[in-house]
């Protein structure tokens, strides 16, 4: 699958309205990201297919159309693993 231990999103806080989600795939095939608000309401969601084996993935999310704040997005492999991530975007 995926080794969520090794899944972050960079810059964060986000400041220039994008960002980059990356994760180390070991076998998984795809993976999803849904961003949340603080007060759980699904805002955006990703997915990402052809993701390349035994190495870092990078999927990029522009969020400028959100309101600054506290937000939430939960990676999911295709093999159900997954890890929520705080997120700030000034």
């Amino acid at each position: 699958g995926i080794d969520m231990t090794k899944a972050y999103n960079y810059p964060n806080p986000i400041k220039n309205g994008q960002t980059k989600f990356r994760f180390y795939v070991h076998n998984s095939l795809s993976a999803q990201i849904k961003i949340y608000d603080a007060a759980g309401f699904l805002v955006d969601e990703l997915n990402a297919g052809g993701l390349l084996p035994n190495r870092y993935n990078e999927i990029a999310w522009n969020s400028s159309r959100l309101d600054s704040g506290l937000y939430f997005a939960e990676i999911q492999s295709d093999r159900n693993e997954s890890k929520i991530i705080k997120i700030v975007i000034l």
